[in-house]
């Protein structure tokens, strides 16, 4: 009984050890990726240069540099820390996860379309899993580095977004196939968690500002959130097999891989370009302008 105690009690602390240092560490990544993106895009916004033009020499130095130094890291960031959890006890090769943020920062600082949580959150998982490998000749298991991995990535969402539970949830959650890891989800709350904290306590703000009314909603709306809510399921469903069978006709990571990365961040750009230059990039401008709309419409009703 005494022995399963202290085991209990050697775990806890391991898990509040990793948890902590996910924190501080995936706070860093995020925000000095966001620092780094804002100064890049705002110096090139300042010159008259169409931004499809940026894009494209964006995907040039990504594909044509970064992709022929470290061919790994032009995979996408989720599928690659979903198969290195699964697969190889978390461990994520430390140039990967380099190249992944150097490649990530080029190509959506010049205005390639892309999202932030995959690559930023791989590289803070990839950071984890290289410092508690490290951490393994003080006594930590292999088993840690899993951990140590899933709690990077609940860092990281817990910074971009500053959603504590869910940052944690999410990093367990899109690892599993059938049920989640229980015994993952109290350090991965515990890290996102940390990073939320830091965040607000060194005032770092979100990577997508929402504002959200303070009103409550109106009862006879419920049946119209419920159709929106099915027809944002379906949208999304389409949405994700359209996604899944352009992402196997490409197959980037293979074959031509700079021409494929020029000319398919050239049609993208250029199509977001021609709709609306807000859809570009990381798109933070399109989805606070949806968000003000909303909050405007229910503060006049």
């Amino acid at each position: 009984m005494r022995e399963n105690t202290k085991l209990a009690y050697i775990y806890l602390l391991k898990w509040v050890f990793l948890s902590l240092l996910a924190g501080i560490l995936g706070t860093i990544i995020v925000h000095s990726f966001k620092f780094l993106l804002s100064g890049i895009t705002h110096f090139l916004l300042s010159h008259p240069v169409p931004q499809p033009v940026y894009a494209v020499f964006g995907a040039l130095f990504t594909g044509g540099i970064i992709y022929k130094m470290q061919p790994d890291a032009s995979g996408e960031g989720i599928p690659s820390y979903i198969q290195g959890i699964r697969f190889k006890e978390g461990s994520l090769p430390l140039s990967v996860t380099l190249f992944k943020y150097l490649s990530s920062l080029a190509t959506l600082s010049t205005f390639g379309n892309g999202g932030v949580v995959g690559p930023v959150g791989r590289v803070s998982a990839g950071v984890m899993s290289f410092v508690s490998s490290g951490l393994r000749k003080i006594g930590f298991r292999l088993e840690d580095i899993r951990t140590a991995s899933i709690c990077g990535m609940a860092a990281a969402v817990g910074a971009i977004f500053h959603t504590s539970i869910g940052g944690g949830i999410f990093a367990v959650e899109i690892v599993q196939r059938k049920s989640m890891g229980y015994q993952d989800l109290f350090p991965a709350i515990l890290s996102s968690s940390t990073a939320v904290f830091l965040s607000k306590a060194f005032g770092l703000g979100t990577f997508y500002s929402i504002r959200v009314p303070d009103v409550f909603m109106d009862v006879r709306m419920i049946g119209w959130l419920l159709v929106l809510s099915a027809l944002a399921g379906i949208c999304g469903g389409f949405y994700t097999r359209l996604y899944a069978f352009i992402r196997q006709l490409i197959k980037r990571e293979k074959g031509r891989v700079l021409i494929k990365v020029v000319i398919g961040s050239a049609i993208a750009s250029g199509i977001a370009w021609a709709i609306n230059p807000e859809l570009l990039g990381v798109s933070t401008g399109l989805i606070q302008a949806i968000s003000q709309v909303i909050y405007l419409h229910f503060r006049v009703d």
